[in-house]
């Protein structure tokens, strides 16, 4: 099985975005993001076909956004992933977007999962980007790198990452205007950097780990993110009583990938405070109380961000 996934290729499909006539002058920047793009990515799994899957998948999500890999790549299903002249692996078609896609490396970690690395040549479809504007958020290392300034446990770190993650994601995926582009952590930082620097034209910005550059940019700072724990013995009750508190402020910044300027800030806080007879008790007390507010915070500070790019796009 390892052999064959080593060697695995997908046939370039029919039709797409070779062959196809060299559009007018006046017709290439609308055409700009439709270009085929080559993607870099990789996936984990249990077995090495959920690993390949979740490679594909997440190749596709980098220049089409996240439902059109839902679309077409769907979830890993455990199934063999062989390949035949129409594109179709494990029984899932690509649709034409997946042109080609080779097996870069794969290998087995310690904890018994796969990992495989895919470049795949991804052909977006025409009309995806024509009435919709392609946006990258915070993805839940990027929360979790923040969170991580300040003195949260590990534990509060990882949940509260990723159900910022999850809530805006949701978020985006509700506003049709919008294609959500998943960035894998090197393109992101990247995508980013070169975001804030300004200077490079949309061209130039679009080369970006080989995809296509968003037209707009939600960037993550945390400025506090603290926690603490206290107890208080009862002595006539022979009992101790802990008590948590939790307090996290955040600012999202929007910018516009075309200029580099952040064009909108939304700022937000989440606290939590909880006591309990059982310290794990309180925990996971303060932990609730905090995630929940900071995922209605969060989702309403997108939203205000993803309004503002509507009227920033609105025609003159």
């Amino acid at each position: 099985m390892k052999l064959l996934l080593a060697s695995l290729l997908l046939g370039s499909l029919l039709g797409g975005c070779d062959g196809a006539a060299e559009p007018a002058p006046a017709e290439q920047a609308s055409l700009t993001k439709q270009a085929m793009e080559t993607s870099t990515a990789t996936g984990y799994g249990k077995t090495h076909e959920d690993a390949y899957q979740e490679a594909v998948s997440q190749a596709v999500s980098q220049v089409c956004g996240v439902d059109v890999a839902k679309a077409i790549v769907g979830v890993p299903g455990g199934k063999n992933p062989t390949t035949d002249n129409k594109g179709v692996v494990g029984g899932i078609s690509f649709d034409g977007v997946v042109k080609s896609c080779r097996v870069v490396s794969e290998e087995r970690a310690k904890d018994g999962l796969f990992s495989v690395t895919v470049e795949a040549k991804i052909c977006p479809p025409a009309d995806l980007f024509a009435n919709r504007m392609a946006l990258t958020i915070p993805s839940a290392g990027a929360w979790n790198s923040a969170l991580s300034c300040g003195s949260l446990s590990p534990a509060m770190v990882q949940s509260l990452g990723s159900a910022c993650e999850g809530v805006m994601q949701n978020t985006v995926g509700q506003d049709r205007m919008f294609v959500l582009l998943d960035r894998s952590s090197a393109a992101d930082e990247i995508e980013r950097s070169v975001a804030a620097q300004g200077y490079a034209r949309r061209e130039e910005k679009a080369k970006t780990k080989g995809v296509k550059a968003a037209d707009f940019v939600v960037d993550l700072s945390v400025s506090k993110a603290e926690e603490s724990a206290s107890s208080r013995h009862f002595a006539t009750a022979g009992r101790t009583k802990f008590v948590r508190t939790a307090d996290i402020a955040y600012t999202l910044k929007l910018i516009d990938v075309t200029t580099g300027g952040i064009v909108a800030s939304q700022s937000g806080e989440a606290h939590g405070n909880a006591t309990a007879w059982y310290e794990e008790e309180c925990a996971a007390k303060v932990l609730s109380q905090t995630e929940a507010q900071l995922k209605a915070a969060v989702e309403q500070s997108l939203q205000t961000l993803l309004q503002e790019c509507k009227n920033i796009s609105k025609p003159q």
